[in-house]
């Protein structure tokens, strides 16, 4: 089996693992893992590295993810987490990679731990109480841990006229953990 091929397979079986509802915490832990050595790894390799950047969620464990050299991306909206419902901090970027598709990138981040924290990207500049929320308009970007930093490729048709804020949503307590708002 070539390189590419042993490459694609863990990688498919690390996504998959991480997609399984019924999955422990630990098995999780070990596809996360799983999926950061395949980003070092295939950051040796372009031609490994455009193959990695097919999934919509690409993991960026404190590095620079292998299709994104250093200063390929323009920044064009940031912000900071303000805490709602819990203490919360990070940073927020919402930036074009240099295959011109726009990413989400949350760095930094440490809140409270909770089931089923997502995060929303909301058209809205300013995020009102939680009732009031649920009847915005944004797109659900799945699921995120409570520390660390991650990156999300954002849907081929978006744009930044989309982007007022990220919220950083409980949907087992629909509750708003936290807001950044995008400037």
């Amino acid at each position: 089996m070539t390189r590419t091929a042993q490459t694609t397979t863990a990688q498919t079986t690390a996504v998959q693992t991480l997609r399984r509802p019924a999955a422990g915490l630990m098995v999780r832990r070990a596809a996360l893992l799983s999926l950061a050595l395949l980003s070092a790894t295939l950051s040796a390799s372009p031609v490994l590295a455009q193959a990695a950047a097919k999934p919509s969620i690409i993991m960026a464990g404190g590095a620079t993810p292998g299709t994104m050299k250093a200063g390929a991306m323009k920044t064009t909206l940031t912000g900071s987490f303000r805490a709602l419902h819990a203490p919360t901090t990070g940073a927020v970027t919402l930036a074009r990679n240099a295959q011109g598709r726009w990413t989400l990138t949350i760095r930094n981040l440490k809140t409270e731990p909770a089931p089923d924290l997502k995060v929303w990207l909301l058209a809205a500049k300013t995020v009102k109480d939680t009732p009031e929320l649920r009847n915005e308009k944004y797109i659900d970007l799945g699921e995120i841990a409570t520390t660390g930093t991650r990156m999300f490729l954002l849907p081929a048709t978006f744009t930044p006229e989309q982007a007022g804020s990220v919220v950083l949503w409980c949907d087992q307590f629909s509750v708003a953990f936290a807001a950044a708002t995008l400037k």
